[in-house]
């Protein structure tokens, strides 16, 4: 308590003092001095040092005012140090202030609208705010939050599952892809593996079907592999020999471009993915596959029994 008295950081000798009144009779008032001085100067941040002052704020209990300006401003960094907040207190109060910015992003909008969509969606879900709406509005889920938005289908909403695949195995920006072909090998199941060997042979992109054929490998299935290597024989693929840079006499390289290195890499990548997503698929695992196909129960070798429910999606 002394030397952080002696270092004038009263906060710290005022929580060292605890338990002793005559003590905190000194260390209390400068302690909400200096509290008061520190709110002053966070609050006079703009741009954006304001996401950091933010967070400030929050370590001082004096962030609930600004994170609400935040949350009624543009969708700027600012509203992700407001959600990361809001996410940590996990305070229902907050739910019709995020609805409000959930509201105003647009889910498939430029950077960071997307990111802030999804993070109102599920906080919002947690809650069990609005559920219904929320969990219609998925399939407008775009940027690179397709595969956060396929989770939270299978978690929330399986009937809206299958669309949200589809469009992520062959969708242009790679982390959908990924996401979502590692999402589908660590479940499995036959309608997940049919739903990889589909994107494969609808594309003979190289670069859009590896995370697809790299999630098929890492199966283990002998007719997923056998598959893979078919197209494969159909859609050979020419590695580069990479170009050499030569610097004061010195040759340097080979070098490879970002899309032959992300071939190359792209099994590595499917199983950090699975690793990082495993626990959370799991969970749902087990009860998909007849609430996805909506009362059809989809056997091994493709075959498909009628269970009780509406007709499945196709």
């Amino acid at each position: 308590m002394w030397l952080a008295a002696l270092i004038g950081d009263w906060l710290a000798a005022d929580d060292a003092a605890a338990g002793q009144p005559e003590l905190l009779r000194v260390t209390g008032p400068r302690a909400d001095k200096c509290r008061q001085i520190w709110r002053e100067l966070l609050l006079k941040e703009t741009g954006y040092p304001a996401a950091d002052a933010l967070h400030g704020l929050a370590e001082l209990g004096a962030a609930d005012e600004p994170v609400e300006q935040a949350f009624r401003g543009p969708p700027t960094g600012l509203v992700s140090a407001a959600l990361d907040i809001t996410e940590q207190q996990d305070d229902p109060r907050w739910c019709p202030l995020v609805h409000g910015m959930y509201s105003r992003v647009r889910p498939a909008g430029q950077p960071p609208e997307p990111r802030i969509w999804i993070r109102c969606l599920k906080f919002l879900l947690r809650h069990g705010y609005r559920k219904k709406e929320l969990l219609a509005a998925l399939p407008q889920a775009g940027g690179t939050e397709m595969g956060e938005a396929t989770l939270l289908a299978l978690e929330h909403a399986p009937e809206h599952a299958l669309g949200l695949i589809r469009r992520s195995l062959l969708a242009d920006i790679p982390i959908n892809r990924s996401e979502v072909a590692a999402i589908l090998a660590v479940i499995g199941q036959p309608w997940a593996i049919r739903e990889l060997l589909g994107a494969l042979e609808s594309s003979d992109d190289q670069e859009k079907t590896a995370d697809s054929r790299a999630a098929l490998l890492e199966t283990g299935d002998e007719e997923c592999e056998k598959a893979v290597l078919a197209w494969e024989e159909r859609n050979p693929h020419e590695n580069e020999t990479g170009s050499n840079l030569e610097i004061n006499g010195r040759k340097l390289g080979p070098f490879y471009s970002f899309g032959e290195l992300s071939l190359k890499n792209r099994a590595s990548w499917i199983k950090y993915e699975m690793d990082k997503l495993h626990d959370r698929v799991m969970k749902v695992r087990g009860r998909l596959e007849i609430k996805i196909f909506g009362g059809f129960v989809a056997e091994p070798g493709g075959k498909v029994r009628r269970g009780i429910g509406p007709t499945p999606l196709f």
